[in-house]
């Protein structure tokens, strides 16, 4: 199907657009056309588990993505400065592989395809292009979305793919997690990243970058009209991407003269909770606050298992610092936004390393969408959305970063 909620930083731009896609599930479900027919040939199958391309099993993605970190970063630093600009027109298209089974339907792949004005930016599928993650996995965390139906209520299942293809003209990267009810294959969820990466990764030669995000669904394809005139609702989910991090030369743990130009690549992936009030209107929320009175950093970074510098040392990276230092945390603030179709807003990214560090800047927009389907009390059952923004403290070190969330109403809360 076609998602009709996505944000494409290329050339400086932030966008959203919609797109009508099929409400056929044949079209949603369907499986993806096999490889070209021909003599068969046994493929090179790499440790990562991708097949092997024109250039062998070389270079990773750890190579690509820390080979483009300079391009990535200005994709995404143009992308908040500029957020306000028209948007690109961009389309991206989800297709899951399904297999039906005793226990019902299973998601077992997804196809993505990207493309704008000039043509496909990507086009990736699982079944050739799926890659084990190098990067230390954060546990995926179960759906937020429910399903109730007269006989018992059930959640959705949820998995996730990292994709990668290589080509010496062109790179691509996605990663993308679905959502679903076992008993309907229509009723789904995806949300996801994608970057292309533009000239020879394997020399080096990255000229350019395309990143953006995505949030895709059935009952996201039309705007919502119609909302609760009184009442208040919380919907809590998921929410993941990806960032780019350099280091100052006061970084905490390593000497000054050996941090020049030293950057970091990785993803990061947190709990989503806002409140609706829908008596004023007013949507706001947070990405990596305590939950439940709980202390503990709820955003979570992973990247490599360590970066070295160039004289061959290693350091403690952010994402260990923040992970593993008591007080320490990430925290996105979504900034107020007004119910209604498309929603939009500020937010700020609270770093502390260490707690209560002075000087620090942040900026970033957030995008969001209601669902047109409502759960059993008149509520939108589920909502989608993007971000994208930048950090910096008066020290030198600087992050910039994209991503999606989803959620819905806490089970306890819709029963």
């Amino acid at each position: 199907m076609r998602a009709i909620f996505t944000a494409l930083w290329a050339a400086g731009a932030l966008g959203l657009s919609g797109c009508g896609g099929s409400n056929e599930t044949a079209d949603r479900t369907s499986v993806a056309a096999p490889p070209p027919t021909g003599t068969a040939v046994e493929k090179e199958v790499c440790a990562d588990g991708r097949v092997a391309g024109p250039a062998g099993c070389l270079p990773t993605i750890v190579d690509a993505r820390l080979g483009s970190v300079t391009a990535v970063e200005a994709a995404i630093e143009r992308a908040v400065a500029e957020r306000a600009t028209a948007s690109t027109p961009v389309a991206v298209s989800t297709t899951l592989r399904n297999t039906v089974g005793d226990a019902g339907v299973a998601v077992t792949g997804v196809a993505l395809t990207v493309a704008d004005v000039g043509g496909v930016v990507l086009d990736l599928d699982s079944e050739w292009h799926s890659v084990r993650e190098p990067l230390k996995r954060f546990p995926l965390p179960r759906s937020p979305i429910s399903v109730f139906d007269p006989v018992f209520s059930h959640g959705h299942e949820i998995s996730d793919w990292t994709l990668y293809d290589y080509a010496v003209e062109g790179t691509s990267i996605a990663h993308a997690t679905v959502s679903w009810d076992w008993q309907n294959p229509a009723d789904h969820l995806s949300g996801g990243y994608w970057m292309r990466l533009y000239g020879d990764v394997a020399l080096g030669d990255v000229s350019g970058a395309d990143v953006g995000v995505f949030i895709d669904a059935p009952e996201l394809t039309g705007a919502r009209t119609s909302f609760p005139d009184t009442g208040t609702a919380v919907y809590q989910g998921h929410a993941s991407g990806m960032y780019v991090y350099y280091y100052s030369a006061f970084w905490q743990h390593t000497p000054l003269a050996h941090l020049v130009d030293l950057e970091d690549a990785g993803v990061w992936s947190g709990v989503v909770r806002l409140q609706v009030d829908f008596d004023t209107g007013a949507v706001s929320g947070c990405i990596g606050c305590p939950l439940h009175g709980a202390n503990a950093n709820t955003i979570t970074l992973e990247t490599k298992a360590h970066v070295e510098t160039k004289s061959g040392d290693r350091i403690t990276t952010f994402a260990d610092y923040i992970n593993t230092e008591n007080g320490s945390s990430v925290r996105i603030r979504l900034g107020e936004a007004y119910v209604g179709a498309m929603m939009s807003g500020d937010f700020v990214t609270d770093v502390d390393y260490p707690p209560g560090e002075a000087g620090k800047m942040s900026a970033g927009a957030w995008h969001g969408q209601f669902s047109d389907s409502s759960d059993m009390n008149g509520f939108p059952r589920t909502l989608g959305g993007a971000l994208s923004g930048q950090w910096s403290n008066a020290e030198g070190d600087r992050a910039k970063f994209v991503g999606y969330f989803f959620g819905a109403r806490p089970r306890d809360l819709t029963q």
